[in-house]
């Protein structure tokens, strides 16, 4: 029994899917969904397409569990693969991932306010999403997987193929190049 997978760590339930287990899989998914969800809304800028991204990654996904690294953490593995499944449906619908960042940034924009007591959340939040929309996917996605999931450096390396002070310097310039962008945002006022 699998308790809802709140006890099994990830490196139990990737044993238990390898062993056959498919509810093992599924608690995978269910600690993963919104995380692998919300990447490709952020590559494809469509609601739609980003739920079937999500879906043929966690396919690909189980199909291909087996070639997870001793050592290697889940999550970081899956996000990759997520990450190249979305750059490579992109690519096949000749849309840059430019292209989707500023229809996610569109998005964002036309949210209807909240509440006042809430707004200047509201809009400070769609500021930073008009700002992280700027720039490069790898930039973008540095920063939300280092600062909103707080992964380590060394995931991060993993995942993008990078030395550990390597993925240090990116989330540097990636953070400095935020900045800029959000200065530039707000001397445009």
């Amino acid at each position: 029994m699998h308790d809802n997978g709140a006890t099994l760590t990830d490196g139990q339930a990737v044993e238990q899917t390898l062993r056959g287990d498919q509810q093992a899989f599924a608690v995978l998914v269910r600690r993963y969904q919104g995380q692998v969800y919300g990447l490709m809304l952020r590559l494809t800028g469509s609601p739609d397409e980003a739920a079937e991204l999500a879906q043929d990654t966690f396919l690909r996904a189980y199909e291909h569990i087996g070639m997870l690294g001793s050592g290697q953490r889940f999550f970081s593995w899956l996000y990759a693969l997520g990450l190249n499944l979305g750059r490579d449906r992109l690519r096949r619908k000749g849309r840059s991932p430019v292209q989707a960042n500023q229809e996610y940034v569109e998005r964002w924009a036309t949210l209807a306010p909240g509440p006042e007591d809430i707004l200047g959340a509201a809009c400070a939040g769609a500021a930073l999403a008009r700002s992280l929309g700027r720039l490069e996917t790898q930039e973008r996605e540095m920063l939300i997987l280092r600062y909103r999931d707080e992964m380590p450096f060394a995931e991060l390396a993993l995942i993008f193929g990078l030395s550990g002070g390597a993925a240090k310097m990116r989330v540097r310039r990636s953070l400095d190049r935020l900045r800029q962008i959000m200065e530039e945002d707000e001397d445009a006022r």
